[in-house]
């Protein structure tokens, strides 16, 4: 069954990939390469174009349903995140420097898993709140942006007391 899974994700993510490579190029050229908000389009954009703008698309739940089972999920992981993707999320982590790095791990994780949650709602025409496709995008990017610069309660949990850094 796992080669299935990863033809399907090869097949489907070549020209998501191709998009992502794009939009991070364009960003880059534009010393923008840092920027949150051009970084989570590049994950959204190229996600939304290949689901929910694509009439008949299953393509976001089949990710959703994969991200939820750990055996497809590693089948269709090796496959979908490719060097597109790697680099999209080491240019996030970069530009989310003010939280320790097991923090901005685990936010850039929950990011991607809340967008395809997402997409997979709308893709199957659940919570579109009488939206249209560009309106949904835009606030997907817009949640997935707050929630990744928000201030981190865990980052405060763990840092030494007061008490402990004076000893």
């Amino acid at each position: 069954m796992g080669g299935l899974l990863e033809s399907i994700a090869a097949d489907r993510m070549g020209p998501i990939n191709q998009q992502r490579l794009a939009m991070l190029e364009r960003l880059d050229r534009e010393g923008r390469g840092a920027d949150v908000r051009g970084l989570v389009e590049a994950l959204v954009e190229p996600l939304a174009r290949w689901t929910v703008r694509r009439p008949g698309s299953f393509y976001a739940r089949f990710l959703a349903a994969s991200y939820a089972d750990p055996q497809w999920s590693s089948a269709v992981e090796r496959t979908a995140q490719g060097a597109e993707f790697e680099r999209w999320r080491d240019q996030l982590e970069r530009a989310l420097a003010g939280l320790p790095i097991r923090v901005r791990r685990l936010r850039v994780d929950h990011a991607v898993s809340m967008v395809i949650a997402a997409l997979a709602r709308w893709e199957g025409g659940h919570g579109r709140r009488g939206l249209g496709d560009r309106a949904l995008t835009v606030g997907l990017v817009d949640s997935t942006v707050a929630f990744l610069l928000a201030p981190s309660s865990l980052a405060r949990a763990t840092r030494p007391s007061p008490e402990a850094e004076a000893s």
